[in-house]
């Protein structure tokens, strides 16, 4: 295992996309039903996860991927149908799986007993396959003659092989697999009567095997022969011409089973030559260069407007100025680039849910119709990974909440069959990200009740707030509408948790509900973390960044437009109050005297949580790279980190949704 260590990171990752792929079949095979194509792939990925496992030296992965291929074997040859009960079977092999890999990654060491999976597995060969006279090859179905025929090409013989075991041998079906193993060795099984292992069951003394393989007849037969408790060994060759099938040999290659066609695996092997896996730490190296480099640039832009002012037009000036220019395109060009490697498709997210609904709806014995959008729709992979328990959460909160039982849903005019939709789209510099369902939606009057009954809000402030105001109580802390603690929902930590890990990534969060018609969540993220676009502002001399995915509009407003209601000063936007708060107050500064009739109002947040700062002065968009305070300064409130402008000084990135929750407070 020392001899392979430098190899796990590669393994692991093989293991994870294996696993994807299989949990992702399995949903598609129950969803539209088995078919040549799905089951094939399923084998494959079982195949690659035993050869890899087996070769890392982890035994218990590779003993229950053996098993899960042997079924699924029989299932493409014909000899078993992928039914529900399968289904299931195999969503119990895959968790074990699952927990399997979390312990390899934890401790490098195997502890999950697969025992039970084992047998479970065996079980239903043996209840589910057919039993074939042990003599005959007639119970073979077609699809393994047909397989038998595509593999017997480029110096590959078709063969019948038959084998007696002797009176002796106390456990003849476990005897007949290690036959069995030594014929895979030599080539490709078409179809075989091997029947699983009974100890206290009579075996049958006799096994035939129709397959494809490399070697001489009298070899497979002299090897076969000299095995322990092998009476006797026979084999003759397979006339393929009198099956009646249509000769398809010749597209395909001898590969491991014969599943590939030459030109496909060519090709798949040429696009893996072109991708070159890198370690994350090397990334995020290259990405706080590129950081570097945009704010050189932008000091570079700030001394080209400095020296034009100062010299006018110049020969050594107009060169600095093509020099600043050529500098912006490349240096933009590399940052993209560079955020275009740290991107991943939100697929390695999405994946993980379609499995999570299927079991949750039927813990909660609802149908749901799971529709994936957006895919291909790209973030930042440190995002990708913090975004996982808000979207479960959202997820699990629609089907326990959202989502009514299917006789509800009857009563109500409604499909039995409810939808749960999750989309992604790009807008401007943002991922959108859509949770939809249409179930119930969410009353307000029942959410202002829960939350004055859990002491949340007082009754009176909960009769002011408006619909829209109300239903924004969910993400209280403690909140919950479930009248029992269950596994799903009812503990009153969900939505508060979906609300501030959204705002910890510098994203927001909208509610849009229709009682009785279903309800929708709106995320709105930022590509990236690293580099953003901020607007610098001036506050008492000083200049501040804000993010401008926290920025809803900018606009000037004449101090005689301001009014005061309950002692509190607003501004009216398009018939819409919007409280403001001067950004001097929240940072603790002085005001200074007013120097502009028109005093300039930054609107951040969205929906009905909007709220106007007032600063001294607007001083553009800039991309600023973000820095850590560090531990010495450590966490500071209302300040999310600290950025280099292109003058040399250090300004802070304010953190609105701090700076929101310090005006709630007030």
């Amino acid at each position: 295992m020392n001899d392979l260590s430098q190899y796990i990171d590669i393994y692991l990752e093989e293991l994870d996309e294996q696993l994807n792929a299989v949990e992702e079949e399995m949903l598609r095979l129950e969803q539209e039903g088995s078919t040549e194509s799905g089951i094939q792939r399923l084998f494959r990925a079982a195949h690659t996860l035993k050869g890899s496992s087996a070769a890392m030296g982890f035994a218990k992965m590779n003993e229950l991927t053996h098993e899960m291929e042997h079924l699924l074997d029989l299932a493409r040859n014909g000899q078993l149908s992928f039914a529900t009960p399968m289904t299931d079977l195999f969503f119990r092999c895959l968790d074990g799986m699952k927990k399997l890999q979390a312990e390899i990654v934890r401790s490098g060491q195997e502890q999950f007993d697969i025992g039970p999976l084992i047998l479970q597995l065996r079980e239903y060969t043996k209840r589910n396959r057919p039993v074939a006279e042990a003599d005959s090859f007639d119970a073979a179905p077609p699809e393994a003659w047909r397989n038998l025929q595509l593999n017997a090409v480029h110096g590959r013989l078709a063969v019948k092989l038959r084998v007696s075991l002797a009176d002796t041998c106390e456990m003849k079906a476990v005897r007949a697999y290690m036959v069995d193993v030594q014929v895979r060795e030599l080539g490709y099984v078409a179809w075989s009567n091997l029947t699983d292992p009974e100890p206290n069951g009579d075996d049958p003394g006799s096994f035939v095997w129709l397959a494809a393989i490399a070697v001489q007849a009298d070899e497979l037969e002299e090897r076969i022969a000299g095995m322990m408790d092998v009476e006797n060994a026979a084999v003759e060759m397979c006339d393929l011409a009198s099956v009646g099938f249509e000769a398809e040999a010749h597209a395909r290659e001898p590969g491991g089973n014969g599943e590939e066609p030459a030109e496909s695996t060519s090709a798949a092997d040429r696009s893996r030559s072109q991708t070159v896996r890198v370690q994350v730490d090397r990334l995020e190296h290259l990405m706080n260069l590129v950081g570097e480099l945009v704010i050189d640039q932008t000091r570079m832009q700030q001394l080209q407007k400095l020296f034009r002012q100062q010299l006018g037009s110049d020969d050594h000036v107009d060169a600095l100025s093509a020099l600043s220019d050529h500098l912006t395109r490349t240096v933009g060009e590399l940052q993209q680039s560079v955020m275009k490697v740290r991107m991943l498709p939100l697929e390695h997210l999405f994946n993980r849910f379609p499995r999570m609904v299927r079991d949750t709806a039927r813990t909660l014995q609802k149908d749901v119709e799971f529709v994936v959008e957006g895919k291909d729709a790209e973030l930042d992979r440190t995002i990708i990974e913090d975004l996982g328990d808000p979207l479960t959460h959202l997820i699990r909160n629609a089907l326990d909440h959202g989502l009514e039982a299917p006789v509800d849903r009857i009563q109500a005019g409604k499909p039995a069959k409810g939808t749960l939709r999750i989309s992604a789209i790009h807008e401007d510099n943002q991922v959108v990200i859509t949770v939809e369902d249409d179930g119930a939606g969410i009353r307000a009057e029942r959410i202002r009740q829960s939350a004055v009954a859990k002491g949340i809000i007082a009754a009176a402030d909960a009769a002011k707030l408006m619909d829209a105001e109300a239903v924004h109580l969910i993400f209280r802390p403690g909140f919950s509408t479930a009248s029992t603690v269950s596994e799903i929902s009812g503990r009153g930590v969900g939505m508060d948790i979906v609300r501030t890990e959204i705002e910890r990534l510098n994203g927001t969060i909208e509610i849009d509900t229709v009682p009785g018609q279903g309800t929708r969540f709106v995320i709105r993220l930022p590509l990236t973390l690293a580099i953003i676009t901020g607007l610098l502002v001036q506050v008492s001399e000083k200049e501040f960044i804000l993010p401008m995915s926290s920025v809803a509009e900018i606009i000037r407003t004449e101090a005689s437009e301001i009014r005061t209601v309950n002692g509190n000063p607003v501004v009216k936007i398009r018939d819409q109050i919007v409280p403001i708060v001067w950004l001097h107050d929240a940072l603790r500064l002085p005001r200074g005297e007013a120097r502009r009739k028109q005093i300039p109002l930054v609107i951040v947040g969205r929906m009905e949580k909007r709220l106007a700062l007032a600063v001294d002065d607007l001083l553009g968009n800039q991309e600023v790279v973000i820095k850590s305070l560090g531990t010495f300064i450590g966490q500071a409130d209302g300040v999310s980190g600290a950025t280099i402008l292109g003058n040399g000084k250090v300004a802070m990135i304010l953190d609105t949704t701090s700076i929101l929750k310090w005006v709630e407070a007030l």
